[in-house]
């Protein structure tokens, strides 16, 4: 009964396999071998054929096993794929503006980021850093440009009134309101103003002129411009006198000013292919329109209905000017164009609105 398979054959008896193979440790497997020790499964010896088909069956469920093992790979590598090449919530696929409608996070978040990249460009405001910022935000970024300005023209006129309730005539808190404008932008735009006027008046060819513009020493034109610009803000200031009107002069001829800057974009194209204004390309019209949008709700927010028009007017046909002289003399607009717009916008308002509410 325990021989191995060299003995001669015997027909199988009830309860037991004699096929070789059949014993186990010493032990026949029988039905009552199975019932009384191991597992619930059927224990039967595999022979040569048994064992032949259990290797065939142990292969077959491997491959099956790799093969669902590589769909899910093959599964979660497309979605991968997908995801990275999938844009991101609220964003248009080529680094638009965002697509979302307004309400959703992402729109709003967008919104606050352009915010910040306007008072981070324009004013030495503290904002959030902003990382990996692409050249075509600051586009983007042109309708909160006024909101910024305003910012800017509030600072001078809190200083304005602060000078004025300590006792100071309205010569020397002009001079102090003036003062805190220009260190709270860093004279960016005055810096544009000079650049600007030395390149149209100390070059002779568009190269020569955008040389000089390009060059960080101030020349004659440059300082004259300077000198002219800070003194007819100074006698615009010094002729409204009272806080009451200086401080909505300010915010508006600061926020106006920079809400005006979609005009140059709207007249000319940018004067050389490289530079911060040409890689920030055309700003998105929604964002030039409510730039203007946001300019024209200061104006009739903060003063009655015809100095807010006048000083509206005066503003773009400042700006107009500016871009239209640079179209000639440059072929274009640059950086130091839109300062020079903003400069000039600013006082022609300023002036406009001192001589309306005097």
């Amino acid at each position: 009964m325990a021989g191995t398979g060299d003995e001669e054959r015997e027909p199988p008896r009830r309860g037991f396999d004699r096929r070789p193979g059949a014993l186990k440790a010493g032990r026949a497997t029988s039905p009552d071998h199975m019932a009384g020790g191991g597992s619930g499964d059927t224990r039967r010896s595999a022979g040569p054929g048994n064992a032949h088909r259990a290797d065939e069956r142990a292969g077959e469920r491997a491959g099956e096993e790799r093969g669902s093992a590589e769909r899910r790979g093959d599964e979660r590598h497309d979605t991968l794929r997908q995801s990275a090449a999938a844009p991101a919530p609220g964003v248009k696929g080529d680094g638009g503006s965002p697509s979302g409608p307004p309400g959703e996070p992402d729109f709003a978040r967008a919104r606050l980021r352009e915010i910040a990249l306007a008072f981070g460009l324009l004013t030495r405001i503290p904002v959030p850093t902003l990382e990996a910022v692409a050249a075509t935000e600051i586009g983007r970024s042109v309708w909160a440009f006024p909101l910024a300005g305003a910012l800017v023209g509030m600072l001078g006129a809190i200083a304005y009134s602060l000078a004025y309730a300590a006792g100071l005539d309205a010569t020397v808190s002009a001079v102090v309101a003036l003062a805190v404008t220009i260190i709270a932008t860093g004279a960016f735009h005055e810096d544009g103003l000079a650049d600007f006027c030395d390149g149209i008046g100390g070059g002779r060819t568009r190269e020569r002129k955008l040389e000089i513009m390009r060059d960080s020493r101030i020349g004659s034109y440059g300082a004259l411009a300077l000198f002219l610009s800070l003194g007819l803000r100074w006698s615009a200031l010094q002729m409204l006198a009272l806080p009451n009107y200086v401080a909505p002069a300010l915010i508006l001829c600061h926020g106006g000013a920079r809400g005006l800057i979609g005009i140059v974009y709207l007249l000319a194209g940018p004067a050389r292919p490289d530079g911060l204004a040409a890689g920030a390309g055309r700003p998105p019209a929604v964002a030039m329109v409510a730039g203007l949008a946001i300019a024209a709700a200061l104006a009739l927010l903060l003063l009655p209905l015809v100095p807010a028009l006048a000083a509206l007017a005066a503003g773009a046909a400042a700006v107009a000017l500016v871009t239209l002289v640079a179209r000639v003399q440059v072929g274009g607009y640059t950086g130091d164009t839109i300062g020079a717009a903003e400069q000039i916008a600013e006082i022609a308002m300023l002036i406009v609105v001192a001589a309306l509410l005097r």
